[in-house]
């Protein structure tokens, strides 16, 4: 690795310098590559769902499996088709009374776990 880092110094760049371009370079392209900007999500695709019990569990293609609540089903179900976080969480606020705004955190941070699981 030291040659190639001192080649780079030859063009007057130091090896700080070059490790910070590489990680700016590695954030931009993760950045602009696939839906990085976009409001919608897309999901893996869903091969079947069970119910068990009080919870469903949602079996994927790739064979992972998630234990969702009904509303979390709900959820999942809406954003597959391509529904905003707005259109669900007005959806719910009038299906259950409760406030939008609250319901907005919690979806977001359920999508947060999707994310995770990379189920979304």
């Amino acid at each position: 690795m030291k040659n190639f880092f001192s080649s780079f110094i030859i063009f007057g760049m130091t090896r700080r310098t070059f490790l910070k371009l590489a990680v700016i370079a590695g954030l931009l392209g993760f950045l602009f590559r696939g839906k990085a900007f976009s409001k919608t999500y897309t999901t893996k695709s869903i091969k079947f769902v069970e119910k068990s019990g009080n919870e469903y569990k949602v079996v994927f293609s790739d064979g992972s499996i998630l234990s969702v609540n009904e509303t979390g089903l709900y959820v999942l179900g809406r954003i597959k088709e391509g529904a905003s976080i707005n259109q669900i969480a007005s959806e719910l606020s009038k299906l259950s009374g409760k406030n939008i705004s609250l319901i907005k955190e919690d979806i977001g941070v359920f999508l947060d776990n999707l994310r995770v699981l990379r189920v979304v």
